[in-house]
């Protein structure tokens, strides 16, 4: 069973997810697979709120720590920028301890 949940954001090219702890109600890590190459970032724990200047509408958000690779993957196909269907479930499990792993050590 996995810690936590996984927002897909983007479809592919880049293949992209947020990662959520739903009982802190933050995101704890972001997943960018493009160009055969998958790495792993955490968000910083604290939030921002800001003004959508198109809708008006009040946001609230986390930065990504650009610097710090919690998990990484390559694929043997460099043009990828969509996970093989049939290795998406083991590396998100993979992906999962890791970023367990990380926060629950940090």
């Amino acid at each position: 069973m996995r810690h936590y949940n996984y927002e897909l954001t983007c479809g592919g090219c880049p293949e992209q997810y947020d990662i959520w702890d739903d009982e802190k109600h933050i995101k704890v890590g972001y997943i960018r697979f493009r160009w055969g190459y998958l790495a792993v970032h955490p968000y910083k724990p604290e939030t921002f709120t800001y003004i959508n200047k198109w809708t008006n509408k009040k946001i609230t958000d986390q930065e990504i720590e650009w610097d710090i690779d919690i998990y990484t993957w390559e694929a043997n196909d460099e043009l990828l920028g969509i996970l093989p269907n049939e290795d998406r479930d083991s590396i998100i499990d993979e992906i999962d301890e890791a970023v367990f792993n990380y926060w629950t050590n940090k």
